[in-house]
């Protein structure tokens, strides 16, 4: 299980109890005169209805604001260039990173081709945050002659959310450069 994982769940049982245990006191008066294992199951669906809303939530957006979560918020579009071994040329191109607590994807597109994750983690790797994520590149039809669809992995250095700085490898055997700083903040 990761860690991530099992902070969410760690979080998700106490939001339960509490939620449960506010649910009980609002119902006190009628838990003290009549009390029914039944109506306890039925506030007990209650609880875990809303405890499942309220940690949606905070898986989607909630999690950026908790400080003790060690994971660097990468949500958002970089440009930047890739400077390939494949031709020696420098590319213009855009990052953009989907994020939630449990999950990251990233798209990257360039004038020609289009890349996105199909595997994608942080890690701390050897003292840095790194970013690391498997793609499938798909370059336009009209420069596949010279550029086949390919696999590659990417390893991106975000210990500084702000520049993006890495490598990369294909299937193809091509290697890359790649630096990128946010859009827009």
């Amino acid at each position: 299980m990761s860690k991530k994982f099992e902070i969410l769940m760690k979080r998700a049982l106490w939001v339960l109890v509490i939620v449960f245990i506010v649910r009980c006191l609002f119902s006190s008066e009628e838990i003290i005169k009549a009390f029914s294992i039944y109506h306890l199951f039925g506030y007990a669906g209650e609880s875990i209805g809303v405890t499942v809303i309220i940690m949606a939530a905070y898986n989607k957006w909630l999690w950026k604001l908790d400080h003790t979560i060690k994971v660097p918020v990468l949500k958002r579009k970089y440009t930047g260039t890739i400077k390939s071994s494949f031709n020696g040329k420098c590319y213009k191109a855009e990052l953009e990173i989907h994020q939630t607590l449990l999950s990251i994807s990233v798209i990257l597109k360039t004038q020609e081709s289009s890349s996105r994750s199909v595997m994608s983690s942080i890690d701390d790797i050897l003292g840095e945050q790194q970013l690391t994520y498997t793609y499938l590149n798909t370059p336009m039809a009209c420069v596949r002659n010279r550029s086949a669809i390919h696999f590659g992995t990417a390893m991106i250095n975000i210990d500084n959310p702000m520049k993006l700085t890495g490598t990369y490898f294909t299937d193809r055997k091509s290697t890359g450069d790649v630096d990128f700083i946010p859009e827009y903040d």
